[in-house]
């Protein structure tokens, strides 16, 4: 791994290849691992402290298991050799459980499930390599649950509605209005304000243009909550935020 002072953590090495691969990281205990100590006692701190539901991320298994072999490998091993790949997903499974339940122990209300990299896959690799393995995670948690899918995730709604998450965060290339309409009501839909091209690079007018667009085409739907539809750049001028925050807050 690499921590760069100002920038996201990135995978230097992707150590898995086989099935054997594994073997040697299944004596790890990550829960003693300093950072994520960090993450848990900051959890425990929010939750003494505040009168608010408490949040919490965990990365989805085929995410982490696209980590551990390679993007790139993770998708040619999904149709050359499938069984390396639910080995794999098996194994970072049980490891985002355990981080998860921990995370509910320590306080957590909600636990969002990001698994940005599942969005290349088609439908039914989908429900065999990832949506299998949230569904299981969503299973051992009494946490609200929230599963985010980065990009153009429209083909795999509903399958991502089948894993049991109470709420789908989706991209700001779903067009929210029309899935809205395949979406069981009791799936809280949040999202899906561009957050470059709106929040990073627009102007406050441009961010309550859009978000008010968004707002009125959701109108008709009780199981919306409006925001971006990814995570925001650092860089994102703070007027902007607050301008969306405005916004949403004066909706009737």
């Amino acid at each position: 791994m690499r921590y760069p002072v100002s920038d996201s953590a990135t995978v230097d090495w992707h150590p898995v290849k086989t099935v054997s691969d594994l073997e040697q990281y299944k004596v790890v205990d990550h829960l003693y691992d300093g950072r994520v100590w960090v993450y848990l006692q900051t959890i425990r701190m929010l939750s003494a402290r505040l009168d608010i539901p408490i949040g919490s991320y965990v990365i989805g298994p085929f995410t982490l298991a696209g980590l551990m072999m390679g993007a790139n490998d993770i998708a040619i091993a999904s149709i050359e050799t499938p069984e390396v790949v639910v080995a794999t997903v098996n194994f970072c499974e049980n490891v985002v459980i355990a981080y998860a339940k921990a995370l509910q122990e320590a306080g957590a209300d909600i636990i969002t499930i990001l698994d940005p990299t599942a969005g290349m896959l088609s439908p039914n690799a989908y429900w065999q390599f990832a949506g299998q393995s949230v569904q299981n995670l969503i299973r051992q948690l009494d946490t609200r649950t929230i599963l985010h899918v980065c990009g153009d995730t429209t083909r795999l709604i509903s399958n991502m509605c089948r894993t049991g998450a109470q709420g789908l965060s989706l991209d700001c290339m779903v067009n929210f209005p029309q899935i809205a309409k395949t979406v069981p009501k009791d799936i809280v839909l949040i999202g899906n304000i561009d957050p470059v091209t709106t929040m990073l690079q627009g102007t406050p007018e441009k961010v309550r243009q859009d978000t008010m667009e968004l707002l009125k085409a959701m109108a008709p739907f009780q199981n919306f909550i409006p925001s971006t539809g990814c995570d925001l750049p650092a860089e994102t001028p703070i007027e902007n935020v607050a301008e969306f925050v405005r916004v949403v807050k004066s909706w009737p």
